[in-house]
């Protein structure tokens, strides 16, 4: 997979004859299945897989874009559309990353989500829906919304993980 993403890079046509759609989604899921654990918080269920398919070539030139793009952040701050935010408490990216979602999007909600990692839809599938249900139809959502700049429970930079 390192090699097909080095040589993507430099030719991507070539990548995608050497090897196609179906051959790397497949090593692409297979890698990612095994990074779950990494995912959710310790001591909670293992994830599975949902059942579509991921894209290892659409999430491969996503990144390379993003990489050569410019910054969209000084445009997003004068958007004023309401955005809603969830993080899971046991998430890998920063908190960094994540505050700084809240301070581009100036009409945000952020929701801090206990007992979910990064993928919450898959984690907390009931909490993840209720919030989102609740935020799209202007209702009280199940969790209270996280207006501090600094992460719950008074970690600096770390991700957030459970201790104990």
């Amino acid at each position: 997979m390192i090699a097909l993403d080095l040589l993507a890079g430099i030719n991507p046509d070539a990548a995608h004859a050497l090897v196609g759609d179906r051959e790397a989604d497949a090593r692409f899921r297979d890698m990612l299945s095994a990074s779950l654990p990494a995912t959710t918080c310790p001591g909670r269920p293992a994830l599975r897989m949902p059942a579509n398919r991921p894209g290892f070539y659409v999430n491969l030139f996503t990144i390379q874009d993003a990489a050569t793009l410019p910054d969209p952040r000084p445009r997003l701050r004068g958007v004023r559309v309401p955005t809603l935010i969830m993080r899971g408490e046991c998430d890998y990216k920063t908190w960094e990353v994540t505050y700084d979602y809240r301070r581009t999007l100036p009409e945000s909600s952020l929701v801090y989500v206990p007992g979910a990692g990064h993928a919450i839809a898959m984690d907390r599938p009931e909490t993840y829906l209720a919030t989102l249900r609740g935020y799209l139809l202007d209702r009280p959502l199940p969790l209270p919304e996280y207006t501090g700049s600094r992460p719950p429970g008074g970690g600096v930079s770390a991700p957030l993980r459970r201790t104990g």
